[in-house]
């Protein structure tokens, strides 16, 4: 069963936003791209990583809030659900599952991301 660490999309290829940018940055990255949501960098006084969807933005965009006033920090979801990189693709089925999300960011004990498994990576799997 293939691990985590080999079906990950990594870093290096994900966007990441800082919490002070504009929600405009991330509809039109998701839109130029064709991916499915960005990272939020969790900055100065927040402990987490934020996470911004295909999903949040139209919950976003039915809200009526400006998407040039508003910072990406005020709207991404805190990650609540992570992923390691040596579990089985069988463990990211559960989680996803358990949890009702379909993207888990890989995050090392120390905070650090290092990856993201989302539903399509799975599909493989199914």
């Amino acid at each position: 069963m293939p691990k985590v660490k080999d079906i990950m999309t990594t870093r290096n290829d994900l966007i990441i936003l800082k919490r002070e940018e504009l929600v405009r940055q991330a509809l039109d990255v998701i839109k130029d791209r064709h991916i499915h949501g960005v990272m939020v960098y969790p900055g100065s006084g927040f402990a987490t990583w934020g996470i911004f969807t295909t999903s949040d933005a139209v919950s976003f965009k039915a809200s009526h809030l400006d998407a040039n006033r508003t910072t990406i920090g005020e709207v991404a979801n805190p990650v609540m659900y992570s992923a390691q990189v040596d579990w089985d693709v069988d463990d990211c089925f559960k989680q996803m599952a358990r949890n009702n999300v379909e993207h888990l960011p890989v995050i090392e004990a120390n905070g650090d991301l290092v990856g993201i498994v989302s539903s399509t990576d799975l599909e493989p799997f199914l």
